[in-house]
């Protein structure tokens, strides 16, 4: 059974989390979840001690972590389609605020104004308009971001793809075809990094191995020993995609 432990962040709350000690565990590492809140995976023989220095280092990302799961609550409790003034993306740690201007133009568009603002311009009563122009933002956004990062884990596992697309899907977070294309789904962005390295350590397995045999699951456990406990993890990440995101 994980051990549960108290801890007091920076800004004054408390919250209990959960030492999960593992076997194949090769470091510690941090979670955020909305239905776990705070779990630390820890090698076996890791003191409770050694966990909790750890985590009081990390506390600042931990409150991040729990405000953006707050938010995105919040967002979906919303039953009247608002405009978001706020977008968090876990896998990069940014928050970008948002901004709308009234304008005589009939489009609208979302566009940087300075780091971590948003601004859309338009007709920006039409609610629906400026979630597509937000999605539009999030494609371009995606393909920067998400291309160095899959780059990152490209150099790190020594796999190589030929090209990467971006897009916006329901119910896939990638894929790879035969010719070694990466597809990656933009959501990804809302995701903490630890799902996103995963996903992209699981495309990229897919170009030595096109299919899901006991060869392709050995490939990508040399980069991720658990991948049974990341698949539990991303069994409700759905939760963390705000409704905006979602095209109609």
């Amino acid at each position: 059974m994980p051990d549960a432990v108290h801890l007091d962040l920076p800004d004054g709350r408390g919250i209990d989390f959960k030492i999960r000690r593992s076997g194949r565990a090769k470091s510690v590492w941090l979670r955020v979840t909305p239905r776990d809140g705070l779990v630390v995976t820890v090698p076996k023989g890791v003191t409770r001690r050694e966990v909790l220095r750890l985590v009081a280092r990390k506390s600042d990302w931990v409150a991040r972590h729990l405000d953006a799961f707050e938010a995105a609550r919040l967002e979906r409790s919303t039953t009247v389609a608002s405009r978001p003034s706020r977008i968090d993306l876990l896998a990069i740690d940014e928050s970008w605020g948002v901004d709308y201007r009234q304008t005589q133009s009939v489009s609208l568009s979302a566009r940087a104004e300075g780091e971590g603002s948003l601004l859309v311009s338009g007709a920006i009563d039409q609610v629906d308009a400026c979630h597509a122009a937000l999605r539009r933002w999030l494609m371009r956004y995606a393909k920067v971001r998400l291309e160095d990062m899959l780059d990152a884990v490209a150099r790190e596992t020594r796999l190589r793809y030929t090209a990467l697309t971006i897009r916006n899907q329901r119910s896939r977070w990638g894929s790879c075809t035969h010719d070694c294309r990466i597809s990656l789904n933009a959501k990804l962005l809302f995701l903490p990094p630890r799902l996103v390295r995963y996903v992209m350590v699981h495309e990229l397995c897919h170009t030595l191995e096109h299919n899901h045999s006991p060869r392709f699951w050995s490939a990508v456990r040399r980069f991720e020993p658990d991948p049974d406990q990341v698949h539990a993890e991303m069994r409700g990440v759905w939760r963390l995609i705000p409704d905006w995101a979602h095209h109609v």
